[in-house]
């Protein structure tokens, strides 16, 4: 896995959290029947957590050295 710059993680998950909460509005929201498969609502959902939790899991790593130095 490439290794990401903490600004591009940052855009990553903001990427990922936008087009979870747009797929959310257009396809669980506003129509009247849903028409997205479960799957795919499932993968969708499942990559935004991942960018997040790699976001997350960085983030702590950094506070957890500062406080070991």
């Amino acid at each position: 896995m490439a290794k990401v710059s903490e600004s591009g993680q940052l855009n990553q998950a903001r990427q990922a959290c936008l087009q979870l909460v747009s797929l959310i509005n257009e396809q669980l929201i506003q129509p009247g029947k849903v028409s997205i498969a479960n799957q795919d609502y499932f993968a969708k959902a499942s990559h935004t957590m991942e960018q997040c939790n790699t976001l997350l899991d960085n983030e702590l790593t950094a506070i957890v050295a500062r406080f070991n130095d």
